[in-house]
Parts: structure tokens; sequence; C-alpha cells
């Protein structure tokens, strides 16, 4: 859930669109099979402080997060979208080598 914050920048306000794009984002690049849609998972990142809201309920910040579960500072410039993406056309290179090694 912490990587759900990274695309975000420390000290920024987000307003709620902006916020549930970056999620809905998150969710569709990085980590579809978590099986929830971009509200559910803003509440449960505000739940576990992952992110904060205002009062009012306007403006949205990335969070600490519980201390138990929080990144080393040299984890906040992974691009996750990146690396979901290389990692997954590394998967499928490795699936054609074999499978051209097989075929004959």
């Amino acid at each position: 859930m912490a990587s759900a914050t990274l695309w975000m920048e420390p000290g920024t306000l987000y307003t709620e669109a902006e916020i549930n794009q970056g999620l809905e984002g998150w969710l569709r690049k990085v980590c579809p099979s978590l099986g929830l849609d971009q509200v559910t998972l803003r509440r449960e990142l505000i739940d576990r402080n992952y992110l904060t809201r205002d009062d009012s309920g306007t403006n949205y910040a990335p969070g600490p997060g519980p201390v138990e579960w929080r990144f080393e500072d040299s984890v906040a410039g992974i691009d996750s979208e990146t690396l979901v993406t290389d990692a997954v056309e590394a998967r499928e290179a490795r699936k054609r080598a074999y499978q051209a090694r097989h075929s004959s």
C-alpha cells in the first residue's frame, strides 16, 4: 500500500479528484490484481496513515504511514510504474526465448 503514494510529492496538497486519478492509474498499471477501486484504496490509505486529509476533506497529502511499515528514504525515488512495466516486459522476453528454444 505504501507504494501507492510514491507518485505524490511530499508537502504537496492534492484535491480528491487528483488523488482518485493518481490512485486509479496506480491500480491499473502497478497493482491491477488488488481488486479495489480508487475510492476504497484512498479510504484504506487514510485509515493506515499513508495519506492524510484536512478537516474539510478537500485537501490530501502523503502521510508517513504506520511506523512499522515505512520505506527507507531511498525507496521514495522508485518509479513503481516503470519497475512493474520493465518486469512484465522481461518476463515476456524470457517466455518468448523459452518458447523459441522448445518449439523446434
